[in-house]
């Protein structure tokens, strides 16, 4: 089982790295 503030970081970190590669598309690749 996940643990709940375990998934809301992830959340929060794939957040952060879309708006990252959004400006950045380097990042993404």
């Amino acid at each position: 089982m996940i643990d709940i503030r375990v998934a809301l970081q992830a959340k929060r970190v794939l957040s952060l790295a879309d708006r990252i590669g959004a400006r950045d598309p380097q990042f993404c690749a």
